[in-house]
Order: C-alpha cells, then sequence, then structure tokens
C-alpha cells in the first residue's frame, strides 16, 4: 500500500512531539490517506477524505488510537479497476479499516460510498455471555 500520511512503529504516544492529523482534506489520493502501523494513542480527528483504493484509515497492530470525526466519501475497491482480478478478489477491506488493531476509539465517523466496507472492526472481546 502507499499513503498520503503514514505513522509507522512510533510506539506510545509521545507529549513533548505528537503526533497527529486533524483539520485536514485529502483529495484524488487513489491511496491510504492515513495509515497507523505499529504505533499507539494518534489521534485522527476532523478530516475529510475524498476518493481513495481500497482503504481510506488504515490502522493495524496497536492500541488506543484514537479515530473520531472523520468523513470519507467514495472509497472504491482496487478490483473495480481491474476486473480480471474481481472474482479472486476476496478481500473484506474498510473504508476506514481497523480489524487488525487493539482497544481502539471510534466515534461519530461518516463514510458516504463505498464499494466494499465502510467500517471493518472487530469490536471489543466482552466478559460473560
Amino acid at each position: 500500500n502507499k499513503f498520503g500520511i503514514l505513522f509507522s512503529n512510533l510506539g506510545e504516544y509521545n507529549t513533548t512531539r505528537p503526533s497527529y492529523v486533524r483539520n485536514c482534506a485529502f483529495h484524488n489520493g487513489y491511496s491510504v490517506a492515513i495509515g497507523i502501523l505499529n504505533s499507539n494513542s494518534i489521534p485522527i480527528e476532523n478530516n475529510v477524505i475524498y476518493r481513495t483504493i481500497d482503504y481510506s484509515i488504515l490502522v493495524q497492530k496497536g492500541h488506543s488510537n484514537i479515530i473520531r470525526t472523520n468523513l470519507v466519501i467514495l472509497n472504491y475497491w482496487s478490483s473495480s479497476f481491474l476486473t480480471w482480478q474481481a472474482p479472486f478478489d476476496l478481500k473484506s477491506l474498510g473504508a476506514i479499516d481497523l480489524s487488525d488493531t487493539d482497544a481502539i476509539v471510534l466515534e461519530n465517523n461518516y463514510v458516504a460510498g463505498a464499494e466494499r466496507m465502510g467500517i471493518n472492526y472487530k469490536g471489543s472481546i466482552c466478559d460473560g455471555e
């Protein structure tokens, strides 16, 4: 994957040199707008993301990241462009994909037009039945 902005292997959030994406617009990136890999507690807030492929926001391996009040518009599936590949492409992709992360804050996000899933998240493990 290619990324507009990528936070990779930052570990714990550093208050003296904070990393975040707030109040930004991503237009026609045709790739992942924002990625967080192996990093914790990074806020992604109040952004507008228009026309991406496969993912708009991708968070993998990390915890306590904050995805709040973002708008994603027109998220395409890459196999829409490579039509010969479409029958074999069984990936479950979310415009906001949090399926490989733990303990995330996910509030007030909107997805308007996704060819696969809007939000893909595994949820939290609960005690009891």
